[in-house]
C-alpha cells in the first residue's frame, strides 16, 4: 500500500487533502500541533484503522529538525505532501511568526527526507499565487514561469500583504533551490493557488479560526462590506477541492515531477460574490450590498491554467457551488456568540434545550430508504424493515425520571412523558420545524417491544417450511447466524461447500413491476461487452472442470494435478450462444450464476418439467425455502431483535430446580373466536408486542374471554402460552409459534388462567365461620 506523509493536517487546504488521499486509498500519516487537533482528525474517520490514519505531533515547524523524529520513526513513505505553511495577516514579528516558519520549515522536512526516507519519490508543497505575482505592477499575463521579485529586505518592512507574498516566494525558491543543489531521490512539484474558497471539514471552531479566504465571504453574508466595496474590485480564486485534488494528482501523474502548477478557476469581483450569496443563501439577502448593474468589467491581468488541467486534469468548480457550499458547511460547524447572525434566525425551546445539553448531542436522523416502486400491498414495519435504525431513543434511570430529569438543562414536559406512559422513552423526530417546534413522541413502540421480546430468551430462526400439523410448532430450529446459512453472494462463506445464501447479488425478479424489469433489462444492454466477457469465462471454466472430471474417471489425472484450463474460439462461443439461445433450460443456470439472480420460486409446475423452453431455478442454495417464494428479506434474518444463536436455555425455578420448559408469558387476547372468525375458530393472541394466531382450533373453549369477547374480565382476556420459535419473513413481518401453557408448566410458578369466582345461593350466616346456630325468634 502507497504511504503518504501529509503536514498540517488539521488545515484548511490539508483536510480536503487527506479526504481525497483516504478516498484514493492511500496510507496517511498526518502531522498536527496537538494532541487535541490529532485526535478530531481521527474522530472524523472512525471506521480507518491506524495502519490507514495516524498522526504525530510536531509543535513548531520553524524548529530545527522538527520533522526529524517524524519521519525517523515512521514507514517507508513512498510520497511527502507539504501544506503547513501560516497564511494569516495576524501577526507582529515577520520573521518569527511568518518568514522563518515558512523558509525553515521548507527546507527542515526537504533535509529530514533526504536523511531519513530514501523512498520517498515525490513532494509536493503548496505554494501560492503569492510566489507569482507583480502585485501592485501587474504584468500582464501569468503563468508558471513567473516570480514574484520581491527581496527580504521589502518583506521586512512594515506592510503585511508584502511580508506573507514573500514568505511563499523564499519558501518555494528554497526547495527549487535545494533540489537543484542536493540531487535528492526525491523529484519536486508545487502547488500555487490564489484565493482559497470552500467548505470547511470539521476542525474549526469559530469563525475567529476561519482561513483569510472564507473570512471574504462571511463578511458579505454578516454585513460587515455593505457600504464600503465597489462592485467591480475582483480577486483570483479557487475552490478549496480543486486545490485538494491537483495535490493528490501532483503525485499520482507521473509528468508531474519538477513542474509549478498556477491552480485557479479565474476571476471573481465583488458583484459575482454577492450576487452568488443571494443565490445560494438567501437568508444573508439583507446583509448583502446592493450593486447596479455595473456593465462589462475589465480584469487587471490575463493568465494561463492549461498546465493544471491539461496535465493534473482538474476541471474547476463553479462559483455558485464552490459559496454555497461553503456557508451551508459554516453553518454546521456552528460559531462563536458573536456571530450569532449567521445561525437560524429562531429555534424553539426545546431545539435549543436539546443542542445545549451537558448529556448530549443528538444526532441528525438517518434517511430510510427509499419504498419499493410496485402497485402489490407491502408489509413493512419501522423497526424490523429498515436496514438500520433512524431515530435516537432516549432513556433517563427510574430515579431522575420522576423530578422529569432528562439529563437536560430543564425538564421536558411531564404530560408529554411521565404522565403519559409509565415506561417513558422518546424520540425526537425533529428537532427544529418550520413551526419553530421540537416534534418528539414516545419510542416505546420499539423499544418496549425489543426489551419484552429478549425477555423470551427467544432466538430467531430462519424461516420454516410450510407446517404440515400442530406437531410442527417450534420445530426444527435453524439460527440464521450459522455459518452455512449466514452469507450473500459476496460473503467468504459462500465459497464452501454446502453453502446457503439467504440474498443475491442479482435482483428478485418476481417482486419487480413491468417498469423496474425494463429497466434492469436496459442496464443489462449497456453491460452487453463486460457480460458476453464474463459469459465466455464462465463457459471456459466449465469445459475445464468437465475436461478435468473426465480425466480423472479415466484414470489418467491425480486429485492433486492440475490441468491446463481451456480456451475457446470466437466461433465455438458463439456456437455455445446459440444453443444458450435456443435451449432455455440450458440459459437458465448459465444466466442465473453470471447475474446472480435470486430464485424465484421454491416448486416447478409439473406441466413444466423437462420442457425445452422453461426453466426455473430451485431453491437448493436458498438459507429458507419461503425466499424463494417471498423473496429475499429485506434486512438480516435475525432483524437485530436477537444473536442468541441455540435455544437451548434451561429455565432454573428457585425452588424446584430445572424446569421442562421456559417460564411461560401470559398473552392478551386481542380477538376472541368470534362469529366473524367462526370460519378459522382461531383467536388473534399479543405477546412482547407481536401479534399471533393461536393454533389452539378446538370447537370449544372453556377460557374466559379467549371463545368470545368478555367485558367482565378485568384489563381483558388473557392466556398463558408458552412461546416455541419465532422467526422474520421476507416482508419483515414477525412470525410467532407458541402453544397454550399446561398446568403442569403453571404450577411452579404459582399461577393460573383467569376464572370467575363462582357464585352460590348459600346464605351469609351459613358462609360464616361460627359454630353455634343462631336464635330465630
Amino acid at each position: 500500500m502507497v504511504k503518504v506523509f501529509l503536514t498540517g493536517g488539521s488545515g484548511f487546504i490539508a483536510a480536503h487533502v487527506l479526504n481525497i488521499l483516504i478516498e484514493h486509498g492511500f496510507e496517511v500519516v498526518t502531522t498536527v500541533r496537538s494532541k487535541e487537533k490529532g485526535d478530531k482528525i481521527l474522530e472524523a474517520y472512525p471506521n480507518l484503522s491506524k495502519d490507514k490514519l495516524s498522526y504525530v505531533i510536531v509543535e513548531d515547524i520553524a524548529k530545527e529538525g522538527a520533522f526529524d523524529e517524524a519521519l525517523k520513526s515512521g514507514p517507508a513513505f513512498d510520497y511527502v505532501i507539504h501544506t503547513a505553511s501560516p497564511f494569516h495577516y495576524n501577526f507582529t514579528d515577520p520573521v518569527k511568526e511568518i518568514l522563518d516558519p515558512a523558509i525553515n520549515g521548507t527546507t527542515g522536512i526537504l533535509k529530514a527526507i533526504k536523511s531519513y526516507v530514501p523512498s520517498v519519490k515525490r513532494v509536493v508543497i503548496t505554494s501560492s499565487f503569492a510566489a507569482i505575482t507583480h502585485a501592485p505592477n501587474h504584468l500582464k499575463l501569468y503563468d508558471e514561469s513567473v516570480w514574484n521579485p520581491v527581496t527580504y529586505e521589502e518583506a521586512t518592512k512594515d506592510n503585511k500583504f508584502t511580508t506573507y507574498r514573500a514568505s511563499k516566494t523564499f519558501a518555494e525558491r528554497a526547495a527549487w533551490e535545494f533540489v537543484e543543489k542536493e540531487k535528492p531521490n526525491f523529484d519536486l512539484a508545487t502547488i500555487n493557488p490564489p484565493f482559497v474558497f470552500g467548505p470547511v471539514i470539521g476542525y474549526l471552531n469559530s469563525l475567529d479560526n476561519l482561513n483569510t479566504s472564507n473570512q471574504l465571504i462571511t463578511d458579505f453574508a454578516l454585513g460587515k462590506k455593505k457600504d464600503d466595496t465597489k462592485p467591480t474590485e475582483s480577486v483570483q480564486w479557487v475552490d478549496v477541492r480543486d486545490v485538494a485534488l491537483a495535490h493528490v494528482k501532483a503525485i499520482e501523474v507521473a509528468e508531474a515531477g519538477g513542474k509549478r502548477f498556477f491552480t485557479t478557476a479565474g476571476f471573481l469581483t465583488n458583484k459575482d460574490l454577492v450576487d452568488t450569496i443571494r443565490e445560494t443563501q438567501p437568508k444573508y439577502a439583507s446583509n448583502l450590498p446592493t450593486y447596479e448593474n455595473v456593465g462589462e468589467v475589465s480584469y487587471p491581468f490575463d493568465y494561463d491554467n492549461s498546465r493544471v488541467r491539461n496535465v493534473l486534469g482538474v476541471q474547476f468548480k463553479s462559483i455558485k457551488e464552490s459559496v454555497g457550499d461553503t456557508l451551508a458547511s459554516l453553518v454546521k460547524v456552528g460559531f462563536s456568540h458573536k456571530y450569532t447572525a449567521m445561525a437560524t434566525s429562531k429555534l424553539s425551546p426545546t431545539a435549543n434545550l436539546l443542542r445545549n445539553s451537558r448529556l448530549f448531542a443528538l444526532p441528525s436522523a438517518l434517511a430510510p430508504p427509499p419504498r419499493p416502486v410496485t402497485s402489490k400491498i407491502v408489509n413493512e414495519s419501522a423497526s424490523a424493515t429498515l436496514p438500520h435504525p433512524t431515530r435516537a431513543a432516549i432513556e433517563t434511570p427510574p430515579a431522575a425520571l420522576y423530578q422529569g430529569d432528562w439529563g437536560l438543562k430543564r425538564a421536558l414536559p411531564a404530560k408529554s412523558t411521565i404522565e403519559r406512559s409509565s415506561k417513558p422513552v422518546i424520540r425526537v423526530n425533529a428537532l427544529d420545524t418550520f413551526e419553530h417546534v421540537t416534534d418528539f413522541d414516545s419510542a416505546g413502540d420499539h423499544t418496549m417491544t425489543l426489551m419484552k421480546f429478549q425477555e423470551l430468551h427467544l432466538p430467531v430462526s430462519l424461516p420454516p417450511p410450510a407446517r404440515k400439523s400442530r406437531a410442527d410448532i417450534g420445530r426444527r430450529h435453524e439460527s440464521p447466524f450459522e455459518s452455512r446459512v449466514d452469507n450473500v453472494s459476496a460473503s467468504e462463506g459462500a465459497k464452501e461447500r454446502g453453502a446457503q445464501l439467504y440474498r443475491q447479488s442479482g435482483p428478485w425478479l418476481g417482486g419487480q413491476s413491468e417498469i423496474q424489469f425494463q429497466a434492469y433489462l436496459h442496464s443489462l444492454r449497456r453491460r452487453r461487452p463486460e457480460l458476453l466477457k464474463q459469459l465466455r469465462e464462465q463457459y471456459e471454466n466449465k469445459l475445464t472442470v468437465e475436461r478435468r472430471k473426465k480425466a480423472q474417471d479415466e484414470g489418467g489425472l491425480d486429485a492433486d494435478q492440475t490441468i491446463e484450463p481451456v480456451k475457446v474460439t470466437d466461433e465455438e462461443f458463439q456456437t455455445w450462444l446459440k444453443r444458450l439461445r435456443t435451449d432455455k433450460r440450458l440459459a437458465g443456470p448459465e444466466l442465473s450464476r453470471l447475474l446472480d439472480l435470486h430464485t424465484l420460486s421454491s416448486d416447478i409446475p409439473s406441466m413444466y418439467l423437462g420442457r425445452s423452453d422453461y426453466y426455473e431455478a430451485n431453491a437448493n442454495k436458498l438459507a429458507s425455502i419461503d425466499y424463494a417464494s417471498q423473496g429475499p428479506p429485506r434486512t438480516h434474518p435475525s432483524a437485530g431483535l436477537a444473536y442468541t444463536r441455540s435455544g437451548a436455555i434451561i429455565s432454573n425455578h428457585p425452588l424446584y430446580g430445572p424446569q421442562q420448559a421456559m417460564r411461560p408469558v401470559e398473552a392478551r387476547v386481542l380477538a376472541a373466536k368470534t362469529r366473524k372468525r367462526r370460519y378459522k375458530r382461531r383467536p388473534v393472541l399479543g405477546v412482547a408486542g407481536i401479534a399471533y394466531e393461536d393454533e389452539h382450533d378446538g370447537t370449544e373453549d372453556h377460557l374466559r374471554g379467549v371463545e368470545y369477547l368478555d367485558p367482565s374480565i378485568p384489563g381483558g382476556g388473557r392466556v398463558w402460552v408458552s412461546p416455541k420459535r419465532v422467526s422474520i419473513s421476507s416482508q419483515g413481518t414477525i412470525n410467532l409459534e407458541a402453544t397454550r401453557a399446561e398446568r403442569d408448566l403453571l404450577a411452579p410458578y404459582g399461577v393460573s388462567n383467569y376464572e370467575p369466582k363462582r357464585t352460590t345461593n348459600i346464605s351469609q350466616a351459613a358462609q360464616s365461620t361460627q359454630r353455634s346456630v343462631p336464635q330465630l325468634d
